[in-house]
């Protein structure tokens, strides 16, 4: 048996189908049979497709630190630079191979 919560196995088939399939085509049937949970199951942890996709790109966004990043100045940075520093990081993302898969 594994360590890994329904929740996480959810998540990370999640990002395996919206990356390879495309947000249109993405199954929640499909991601939850990946993930070793029923259809019915999902639910208990998301409302909807987008729900999911939505926190897909949360946990994205938490695991590369960018939360902390646009909300925690550098000592002495100004605001301004912070905003610059967290676009950028946020745009390289987006640009990524992961983050141009998941735009399909």
């Amino acid at each position: 048996m594994t360590d890994i919560s329904p929740r996480e196995r959810l998540l990370d088939e999640a990002v395996k189908a919206f990356r390879t399939e495309g947000y249109g085509a993405a199954n929640l049937g499909r991601i939850a049979r990946a993930a070793g949970i029923s259809k019915s199951t999902i639910y208990k942890f998301v409302d909807s497709k987008a729900d999911l996709f939505a926190q897909v790109v949360e946990d994205g966004m938490r695991r590369n630190n960018l939360t902390a990043l646009a909300a925690t100045p550098e000592p002495g940075e100004d605001l301004q630079t912070t905003l610059r520093r967290a676009l950028l990081t946020m745009t390289a993302l987006a640009l990524s191979p992961d983050g141009l898969a998941s735009d399909r």
